[in-house]
């Protein structure tokens, strides 16, 4: 089992502010280093080329 988070961080949203910190079990996450985008997981300056 593993365990993921209710509140991936997102291009339009790249630091969530309110999350549990419940298990979310075998939930598709981006890997370290990326934010999910519309169409997947991007890298994490993604939020930062639409400033």
């Amino acid at each position: 089992m593993e365990c993921g988070t209710a509140c991936e961080p997102k291009c339009n949203q790249p630091f969530p502010k309110l999350c549990t910190l419940n298990c979310i079990v075998n939930v598709c996450q981006c890997k370290p280093g990326f934010k999910r985008g519309p169409k997947g997981c991007v890298l994490l300056r993604c939020y930062f080329d639409r400033m």
